[in-house]
């Protein structure tokens, strides 16, 4: 995730919280200060419940959907299995199109540090260079297609709600 991390700073001028600084209090506080919010984490499914790890804890749907957080144009999940819930539509993301984000990007599938990584440089690069989100996931997906990537690394990440 530190590479995630450091790919997105290489694009783009934002606050980046790591290892005992991704609490949720943090998160919180600073959710909706920038346009776009980028989550590199990861989940644990807890029974049947899927939950987003931060350092001082995890969090489930319910508690997100309790909590009263700022509007945000695009909510990046970059986590295994963020768009699937057994118990709910969407999961995390259809949870984060509930709370105002006007849409995101989510997981299908287990995702791996590495491709994800690639994946979120990529698309930081061609979102900073003016593309739509929908538009910089596609390039960054065809870049990972011209390297060989297997699409288990790069296939599973989809945008739903508003291109913008």
């Amino acid at each position: 995730m530190e590479r995630e991390l450091d790919a997105i700073a290489e694009y783009r001028k934002t606050k980046i919280f790591l290892n005992e600084q991704f609490t949720f209090e943090n998160f919180s506080n600073n959710h909706g200060r920038d346009r776009i919010t980028h989550i590199a984490t990861h989940t644990t499914l807890k029974g049947k419940e899927l939950v987003l790890q931060f350092f001082d804890r995890q969090i489930s749907l319910d508690l997100l959907r309790q909590s009263s957080l700022d509007p945000v144009d695009l909510l990046i999940l970059s986590a295994c299995l963020t768009g699937f819930d057994t118990d709910s539509e969407y999961g995390f993301a259809g949870l984060s199109l509930a709370i105002d984000a006007k849409s995101v990007i989510a997981t299908l599938w287990q995702v791996g540090d590495e491709g994800s990584a690639n994946l979120a440089s990529a698309f930081h690069k061609y979102l900073s260079s003016s593309a739509t989100p929908e538009e910089a996931l596609q390039l960054a997906q065809k870049d990972m297609i011209r390297q060989g990537a297997h699409p288990a690394f790069w296939g599973g990440f989809t945008l739903i709600g508003s291109p913008w």
